[in-house]
């Protein structure tokens, strides 16, 4: 599907007109790029890829995406909690039954309450443990097909942990560059179906 040709571009603006209102800065992009629905995936910012992907419900793709980021800095807080946070963030992913899901909600609160404790890391370790507190989150949040701003949060804090690490940034890049994939697939699938 060509994504540039002009019965797409008409199917894109009537989807945006749908699923945002005329006002908003995503149609705005919009119609400063013509509606190429590529051009406006790669350029609008991260939070606004999940609009479309919350829209679209897009869900395992939120949850693998906090997961993924989770893993990339989850070395700049070197407390168990974290990395457990993670691990049962992917069980409960890979494996939804209620016990999973009761330890994803045990390690969120069990990283929820270092996060928040008393403030002694230094601003990459902090934010490194509200990137993996958002991934059990992220995940409960698509096991219940409700989408909130979990997987949001994760690229947000991941930012802030990594900004520092060159190295790093490049991983995150990679990951949410997938993710900006995911959600393009499913907006040329709607598209399809509406043309």
């Amino acid at each position: 599907m060509d994504p540039t040709n002009t019965e797409n571009k008409t199917a894109l603006k009537r989807l945006m007109g749908w699923l945002f209102p005329p006002d908003h800065r995503i149609m705005v992009l919009g119609a400063t790029l013509d509606f190429d629905s590529e051009k406006v995936l790669v350029q609008c910012h991260i939070g606004d890829v999940f609009l479309f992907a919350r829209r679209l419900e897009v869900y395992d793709e939120c949850a693998r995406l906090a997961i993924d980021l989770a893993k990339v800095v989850a070395h700049l807080k070197p407390d168990p909690r974290v990395q457990q946070a993670i691990d049962a963030a992917e069980l409960c992913f890979n494996s939804p039954t209620v016990e999973n899901r009761d330890a994803a909600w045990a390690a969120w609160a069990d990283v929820s309450d270092m996060v928040w404790g008393p403030d002694t890391d230094t601003r990459e370790a902090h934010f490194a443990g509200r990137t993996a507190m958002a991934a059990p989150l992220a995940v409960l949040a698509v096991l219940r097909r409700v989408l909130g701003y979990e997987a949001a949060n994760a690229c947000e804090s991941v930012a802030y942990a990594a900004e520092a690490h060159p190295e790093l940034i490049q991983k995150i890049d990679t990951i949410e560059a997938r993710f900006r994939t995911a959600v393009y697939n499913a907006l040329m699938a709607e598209i399809e179906r509406l043309t």
